[in-house]
């Protein structure tokens, strides 16, 4: 009876042995991962139809994904343009407008340089996470969409800094 026992014996306690009253498989040997594998990326094979225009646009976000270095000219504008924009920001108040921004205005009142910096800082980590993650569709919809913004900030500064009178 010893040697049956003698494997499942775990330890002891004051009085004498304790037995195993575990069965199966050792849990802290399972690998169990939280982590929900992502199965779609958004480019899967089901698309909107549309027309032609809609299927121009699917074809962009398509060379996006495919081709980074088309994604990369893309993000390179979009931070020329936040770059554009700062220099253009400082340029209109140095002749007299306000801040539209709330946050900006505040750190350009404290400093010029940290403001620059922030407004630099972020649209370069901003285009760094839009590069790392561009396997999603969301992802290069707002590259697109950041892009486009900032080229309206950009031409609506050169209407009111650039061409109008001083």
């Amino acid at each position: 009876m010893e040697a049956e026992l003698a494997g499942r014996v775990s330890g002891n306690m004051p009085g004498g042995v304790f037995f195993e009253r575990r069965s199966g498989r050792d849990r802290r040997l399972r690998t169990v991962s939280l982590r929900v594998p992502e199965r779609r990326s958004g480019f899967d094979q089901r698309r909107p139809v549309g027309g032609p225009l809609r299927r121009g646009y699917h074809r962009v976000l398509d060379t996006y994904r495919h081709r980074p270095r088309a994604l990369l000219a893309v993000l390179v504008v979009f931070v020329a343009l936040n770059t554009a924009d700062l220099v253009l920001t400082v340029r209109a108040i140095g002749l007299g407008a306000e801040e539209a921004n709330p946050v900006m205005a505040w750190l350009l009142g404290v400093d010029p340089v940290v403001a620059a910096a922030y407004k630099l800082g972020i649209g370069a980590a901003a285009a760094l996470v839009m590069f790392a993650m561009r396997r999603y569709r969301r992802i290069l919809e707002a590259s697109v969409a950041l892009t486009g913004c900032f080229s309206a900030l950009f031409g609506y500064h050169v209407i009111g800094v650039v061409l109008l009178p001083h």
